[in-house]
């Protein structure tokens, strides 16, 4: 919370541009100063606390925004300050004087704080801290100020803003030429600008690689080197690493703007980028007797997951693109539903994925990428063998309201962004999109997605399943204590298991009525004159999986031992038999229609979270990939079979001619066959 309060840069960086120097030191006294304050009485009340960490974790939070301020205050008046040819030096300078605050209240902390209180060191540090930039804060309020050069101004005052000294420029065309050679020309680029510019997307990929490969190491240095037993050396570790940080800061910086002719800035950027590799590489936290890093590890893991299920989710879009393939095209429905059915065939080849998976790991299978389901099962199984079966359905249901939300941001960006730039081609225009995202998330799961041991048991992070059935099998007892004993059964046994097939048939059955409802919802209101309220209907729709995916997937850890989890898949079976019934016989109907879509979402999240819980559950946990990949071809198979009859239906009873094409009535309302 303390990074993330100090990544408030953008606030900060706004707040300068706006009112200046002055108030933005007066706004980060302010907020840091109160901030260390509230920390240091959380110190004196520990009684009050104990159960709060949410509170001090808030004060952390506003103890990095008010520092992000003072930082931004003083780079940035600086930068506007000195002329370009010093300004790496300036910089330089600043990162010294930066790296100096830990370099100075390490040592008091060593030397003097936990020598005079060592039982309440924390305290009395956030004091000194509270203390100092109020002190500091008032300093910078009364002396930091934007100058012009003063043989530029003839006789003008000190600018004390950034708004008049770009007025000053504007009103002087001889000096504004002065400065432009000064600073190479660059124009003010408004934000929009900016984001279309490669350069800074560049710069910005570099900054955020190497602020989080090296933020990170220095946050947790202490933690590494106590897991290493050489926390009698913290403070040398902390020294080495400030002082070495100031002293290259200043060299780099006067290097820099000596040689700047010949050793560009971003060759100094990606010798930085090696730097952090190679020391995140050669930290020897992988094999800490620790499980604060396997937690970090497994947590990554299930963030880069997510980003796999949300580009896995572009399997449900179907019927936001559905109506313009059609018109782009010029297909008729039944040759329309046989792209969405393939589309499903594609993602039913589940059981290829899932085998694929078990025998290579995650890293090979996201780099072989052979469309959504090989994203679905790769970051599905990763995150079910890396958390405890307590938690398996939040996780579930937190990933599948991932894969929910794809549908959600690509209907808005749909439906608001690409229709109106490109409505002759909507439909290139977004599978564009979906090619670049999922090329980039490929990339991010292949680095990221790793199967975790926990580390308190020194073991290695293992790249595949084939290691973690070792694992297990050297460590039986703690395996059996998590997974309920379940073994490994080869597959002609699972097929004779009477409780997958149970479950194979209620997975198929819902795949068929959630999925073909979801795919020709656009289709289906269309049909009935809803067209205008596709937006709408597709954000309930999904937004409504999202939540209760959520919701069930911690009700039934929670639960687990009073609502079983077939219970709630039969719940969920009979919400679909319900949404497809009100289509049939009331779909003409808007409200009865928004019911039967809210219906549909809250089936779906049920399903979809629920499903891979307990086939995790019942059977062996690292069969999931298979087991699961069975499932969902099952699945697919019937759900072609259904969708193709639909395409026929629709256009065996469409009526020459007819522009508004009411067949879609006669296809989902049986009283009119």
């Amino acid at each position: 919370m303390l990074g993330a309060g100090f990544g408030m840069c953008f606030i900060a960086g706004i707040f300068f541009d706006k009112f200046g120097p002055a108030v933005t030191s007066l706004t980060g006294s302010l907020i840091a100063a109160t901030s260390y304050a509230l920390l240091w009485t959380a110190s004196v009340h520990k009684s009050y606390y104990l159960d709060k960490s949410w509170l001090t974790a808030v004060f952390f939070f506003t103890s990095g925004l008010g520092s992000v301020f003072f930082y931004m205050v003083g780079l940035s008046t600086n930068v506007l300050n000195f002329g370009q040819e010093h300004r790496s030096k300036v910089v330089g300078l600043l990162d010294v004087m930066y790296s100096g605050c830990p370099v100075v209240v390490s040592i008091l902390y060593y030397k003097v704080i936990q020598n005079s209180s060592p039982s309440d060191s924390f305290g009395t540090c956030a004091l000194l801290l509270s203390i100092s930039f109020g002190v500091i804060g008032a300093l910078c309020m009364l002396c930091l100020r934007i100058y012009t050069p003063l043989s530029l101004s003839h006789g003008r005052e000190i600018l004390s803003g950034y708004d008049e000294l770009e007025n000053f420029n504007d009103t002087d065309r001889s000096e504004r030429d002065i400065l432009e050679n000064d600073e190479s020309s660059n124009k003010h680029l408004p934000l929009k600008d900016l984001l279309q510019d490669v350069r800074y997307w560049l710069l910005l990929g570099i900054f955020t690689f190497e602020c989080t490969a090296i933020m990170v190491y220095i946050n947790n240095v202490t933690v590494i080197s106590k897991s290493n037993g050489f926390s009698k050396k913290d403070e040398y570790l902390v020294l080495i690493l400030f002082i070495n940080e100031a002293v290259f800061g200043l060299i780099v910086g006067s290097f820099s703007d000596l040689r700047k002719d010949t050793i560009t800035k971003p060759i100094l950027l990606l010798l930085a980028g090696i730097c952090a590799a190679i020391c995140r590489r050669c930290c020897p936290c992988l094999k800490m007797d620790t499980g604060v890093i396997y937690h970090v590890l497994r947590w990554t893991g299930l963030l880069v997951g997510c980003m796999a299920h949300l580009m896995a989710g572009a399997i449900l879009i179907f019927s936001v693109y559905q109506n313009d393939l059609k018109e782009t095209f010029n297909y008729t429905q039944s040759e329309v539903e046989r792209q969405s059915s393939m589309l499903g065939a594609g993602f039913g080849m589940g059981f290829i994925a899932g085998i694929f998976f078990d025998k290579f790991g995650p890293a090979v299978t996201s780099l072989t990428g052979l469309g959504s389901v090989f994203f679905y099962m790769v970051d599905l199984s990763t995150n079910i063998l890396n958390f405890a079966q307590e938690h398996r359905s939040k996780v579930i249901g937190f990933l599948d309201a991932v894969f929910a939300g794809c549908p959600i941001v690509v209907s808005i960006l749909y439906y608001r962004v690409i229709q109106n730039r490109s409505p002759s081609d909507s439909f290139g225009t977004c599978v564009l999109l979906l090619s670049i995202s999922f090329g980039v998330i490929g990339a991010l799961c292949m680095l990221c997605l790793r199967i975790y041991t926990p580390l308190s048991n020194s073991r290695e992070i293992l790249p595949g399943y084939d290691e973690l059935v070792d694992f297990n099998d050297t460590d039986r007892e703690s395996s059996e204590n998590d997974e309920s004993s379940n073994q490994h059964l080869p597959l002609k046994d699972l097929l004779q298991d009477t409780r997958y097939w149970l479950l194979l048939g209620i997975f198929t059955f819902e795949c068929t009525a959630t999925m073909v409802y979801i795919n020709n919802v656009t289709v289906i209101s269309k049909s009935n004159g809803f067209s205008k309220k596709d937006e709408y209907l597709v954000l309930i729709l999904f937004i409504n999986e999202a939540v209760f995916g959520l919701i069930v997937g911690a009700f039934s850890d929670l639960r687990k031992d009073t609502i079983t989890k077939p219970v709630l898949l039969l719940s969920a079976g009979i919400c679909a038999a319900i949404c497809v019934s009100l289509t049939m016989i009331w779909g003409q109907y808007y409200f009865v229609f928004c019911i039967s879509t809210f219906l549909c979402g809250f089936a779906a999240g049920i399903f979809w979270t629920i499903c891979p819980a307990a086939i995790s559950e019942i059977f062996y946990v690292g069969d999931v990939g298979r087991n699961l990949g069975i499932a969902m071809s099952m699945g697919s198979l019937l759900r072609w079979i259904v969708q193709e009859a639909f395409g026929i239906f629709y256009d065996d009873v469409t009526p020459t001619g007819d522009i508004y094409c009411t067949a879609g009535k006669s296809c989902v309302r049986f009283r009119d066959f």
